[in-house]
């Protein structure tokens, strides 16, 4: 049986397996001396630059960088041997070196000067990012384009929302007129259909341009959230309560006032601008809520929002509610829609970073 290799002496006083571990580690490794001579190559550098080990040895480190570069090398390697100054990041930098069969090839490259019998010499390590980089070329063209899509839809929404607000300003012109002079009950029924619309419209091309918008998660008191988009609400004399002011929330901006103020239009819609609207926070920050104490929704509206997308789509009342829960969704939030206590709805939304 051989000798148990704890008993031999350790694995790095041995030149055979240091031989071995240089031969079959993942990366080029190449050595040259300060006249810019490859002293030593690894099997690797084959498969990365397509030059066998024994093409490499002998010949200068110029057979493998692009013309472009041979001047800055030169120069850098001369600066360095009579200053000791470093031009380049020796700890790791991208650079293009030259394949055998003409073409370059992205490489990122570490590498330090050592000594060796009294000789000065350069290791360097070779790692081939072509297919890093070839991903990072697609994900960039890809966010390219999804930049100018976004703007096109952004164009497209506020050409949409002004062309349909149009003729929604003169119906409710002429609405006006005619109350003025008759009292007739089934405008107001108009009016609110046409009120509705107007919302659609706006919640679409909030929608379309919070899509195309940063995404990025922020910190804001709910407190500053909720009286954010309150501002943005038609309310009247409708009340905000904060009852927790000094909880902190971390959401998407724009997509979490969107959120609130779908909620609160919906509660002064239905409950009457005398309405209270109330913001807190559920137990110790495992989520939070909003409820008022108007007329609550229909049990037809809550069986509707929890069905499919399909279904939802032939409600247009509940389209403002259907964009919370959208939100919701996009978050990974849990929401659940149920009565307050006064009778009102309450919307409790959990799984929410909610902290003090």
């Amino acid at each position: 049986m051989g000798q148990d290799i704890s008993e031999e002496a350790p694995l790095y006083e041995s030149c055979k397996f240091l031989q071995e571990l240089v031969r079959n580690i993942s990366e080029g490794l190449l050595t040259i001396d300060t006249g810019g001579n490859i002293l030593y190559a690894n099997p690797v550098l084959e498969d990365i630059l397509g030059y066998s080990a024994n093409n490499l040895i002998g010949s200068p480190l110029t057979k493998i960088i692009p013309d472009h570069l041979v001047s800055a090398h030169e120069a850098g390697l001369a600066r360095y041997l009579d200053t000791g100054e470093k031009t380049l990041d020796w700890t790791g930098i991208e650079l293009l070196a030259l394949h055998k069969g003409g073409h370059e090839v992205p490489v990122k490259i570490s590498f330090r000067a050592h000594d060796y019998e009294g000789q000065r010499l350069f290791t360097g390590v070779l790692t081939e990012i072509a297919d890093r980089k070839e991903r990072e070329e697609r994900l960039e063209a890809q966010n390219n384009k999804l930049e100018e899509q976004n703007q096109q839809l952004e164009e497209f929404a506020h050409i949409l929302s002004h062309d349909l607000q149009n003729p929604l300003t003169i119906a409710q012109g002429y609405i006006d007129l005619i109350q003025r002079e008759h009292e007739i009950e089934e405008l107001e029924e108009v009016e609110q259909a046409i009120s509705r619309i107007g919302n659609i419209i706006e919640d679409t091309e909030n929608a379309i341009v919070n899509e195309g918008a940063n995404n990025s998660l922020v910190v804001r008191t709910l407190q500053e959230m909720a009286q954010t988009a309150w501002g943005s609400v038609p309310t009247g004399d409708a009340e905000l309560v904060v009852a927790d002011p000094v909880w902190n929330i971390r959401a998407t901006e724009g997509c979490f006032l969107q959120l609130l103020e779908n909620v609160f239009r919906n509660a002064v819609e239905h409950g009457g601008s005398s309405v209270t609207v109330e913001v807190g926070v559920l137990g110790d920050g495992e989520g939070f809520y909003v409820e008022d104490d108007g007329d609550g929704i229909s049990d037809e509206m809550k069986v509707e929002l929890q069905s499919s997308d399909e279904s939802k789509a032939t409600h247009s009342d509940g389209y403002g509610l259907q964009m919370v829960e959208q939100v919701a969704e996009e978050h990974d939030w849990r929401m659940e829609i149920t009565d307050a206590e006064n009778g009102g709805a309450r919307f409790e939304l959990t799984e929410v970073e909610v902290f003090v």
